[in-house]
């Protein structure tokens, strides 16, 4: 899961919210939506030059993707148009965002509010998240399952794919880690945890 750095609100979402005021998510027009997605896949889930999504950390785009209220719209209807709240998730409808629907509470592990990595790390022979302490086992497992991070064989397998080129790579990863663009967070995991000792 990424550990998004949120910037401020663009202008243009500013005024729209301040001119149009809009009393719902169903207000703002397809056309800010869309210019609302595209910054923050540019500006805040852009890694190497892709975007990747906020949960799974696959490459997507404008048009595989869409804008995800990380606390539901319908749960918190005060935070519609936060663009604190608003980040971008795949279209998979059994992972991530789609998977995720209104399942939140306060044990959830927000991408925003909370920085992913003090609770996360990875288990290096399946290549599923698992919480980095015992304090924090209860939301990594809740997060993981409304998410369906660990569950599905497809994201597993291809975590466990980068993980294990990585290792067998050995020394010669060094030359080309840093080019990689899905999985950020495993990358970053496997620099601190397993090329540091090699």
């Amino acid at each position: 899961m990424l550990n998004i750095q949120k910037l401020p609100a663009p202008a243009f979402l500013q005024e729209f919210i301040r001119y149009q005021k809009p009393k719902n998510w169903d207000d703002f027009t397809p056309e800010i939506k869309q210019q609302i997605k595209e910054t923050i896949l540019e500006k805040e889930q852009n890694i190497n030059d892709d975007c990747v999504c906020v949960y799974c950390e696959r490459i997507i785009d404008s048009d595989q993707s869409h804008i995800e209220h990380v606390k539901p719209k319908d749960k918190y209807p005060q935070s519609f148009k936060s663009f604190d709240n608003l980040s971008v998730s795949c279209n998979s409808p059994v992972t991530c965002g789609h998977k995720k629907g209104n399942l939140y509470d306060a044990r959830f592990i927000h991408p925003v509010d909370d920085n992913p990595h003090r609770f996360m790390t990875y288990e290096i022979s399946t290549g599923k998240i698992i919480p980095n302490n015992h304090s924090c086992e209860d939301r990594v497992h809740y997060t993981c399952k409304i998410l369906n991070l660990n569950d599905n064989a497809e994201l597993l397998n291809a975590r466990k794919t980068v993980l294990m080129q990585l290792i067998d790579s050995g020394n010669s990863a060094i030359d080309w880690i840093d080019y990689f663009t899905e999985f950020n967070s495993l990358i970053l995991f496997y620099k601190q945890e397993i090329l540091q000792r090699i």
